[in-house]
């Protein structure tokens, strides 16, 4: 692990108490469940001309 990485992680832990990753930007994943992500990966292997 580099330098910078530790001094990054310092860092923030001293600024939230945390070293969690900060919440992302963008849309939220919509595929919650491992049955519904099989089930998109099944439908695009058996078309994959589809849209879903």
């Amino acid at each position: 692990i580099s330098q910078k990485t530790v001094g990054k992680t310092v860092s923030r832990f001293e600024q939230t108490g945390s070293v969690k990753d900060r919440p992302k930007s963008g849309r939220p994943k919509t595929a919650t469940d491992e049955e519904t992500s099989l089930n998109v990966a099944l439908s695009f292997i058996e078309n994959p001309r589809i849209s879903i």
